[in-house]
């Protein structure tokens, strides 16, 4: 009971750590550099420079920014910009991340810092589409390349399958991580507790109590056995004895 009733909160924490492990050592994170109309970061150049200042990087090789208001296709990662925002990405070290921060901690610190940087008025964070599991209905339905921090989507699952493995509803982190573990549809059975019938746990005990009789039965009987060889043996080596205590 208290392994069905805790799994999926154990299961949620697993995967968010799981996530924040692959976020931060292989994937990148998004988010939105609002500006206000004070800023001189009008360039490319300057905004990445300026992110990399935010940020703590020590180069600007791991900041792509995009100015096309359209994204290539649905799938693709769309930085566009545009009225006062950079979109931004921040990609994890590529080649050795000791010594540098990863992508999760430059995001954080580009919060921290852009609200004492003048020009600067604040860093939204933006999470990927997760897209929408087979067999389930999502809320909101149109396909977005990335949602803003605070969003929220809801899934729920069609009556073929309804059984919900995961979360129900994901929100859009500060971190640029959605919350929870994007859920899967299975059959109704999936969430029934497997608990045997009375007749299946007394076979099985009916056969450990055999078992276990088995067991001491034959340890009885070899030790009985043992000690009749041993006392037939010593009284057969008797008479051996009474001849030489009557040679002495």
């Amino acid at each position: 009971g208290d392994y069905v009733e805790y799994f999926p909160l154990h299961l949620q924490t697993i995967g968010r750590a799981l996530n924040e492990l692959n976020f931060a050592k292989h994937g990148w994170i998004g988010g939105k550099l609002k500006l206000t109309s004070s800023s001189s970061a009008t360039s490319e150049a300057e905004q990445k420079d300026l992110i990399k200042k935010l940020a703590g990087l020590t180069d600007t090789s791991r900041i792509s920014i995009e100015k096309s208001s359209v994204a290539k296709s649905e799938a693709y990662r769309r930085l566009a910009g545009g009225g006062g925002e950079v979109e931004f990405s921040i990609s994890a070290p590529e080649d050795n991340p000791i010594g540098q921060i990863s992508n999760t901690q430059a995001l954080e610190a580009m919060r921290t810092a852009a609200s004492s940087e003048a020009g600067v008025d604040k860093v939204v964070s933006t999470c990927r589409d997760p897209g929408t599991p087979p067999h389930s209905t999502r809320n909101p339905s149109n396909v977005v390349a990335f949602f803003e921090e605070g969003a929220t989507i809801t899934f729920t699952c069609d009556e073929k399958k309804p059984a919900v493995h995961g979360s129900t509803t994901r929100t859009c982190g500060k971190d640029g991580i959605f919350s929870g573990i994007q859920p899967h549809c299975r059959g109704e059975w999936t969430l029934k507790d497997p608990k045997w019938p009375w007749y299946i746990h007394a076979m099985v005990w009916t056969g450990l109590v055999l078992v276990i009789c088995c067991c001491c039965g034959g340890c009885i009987f070899g030790c009985t056995l043992l000690y009749s060889h041993s006392r037939k043996k010593s009284e057969s080596s008797g008479p051996a004895y009474s001849v030489v205590q009557q040679q002495s």
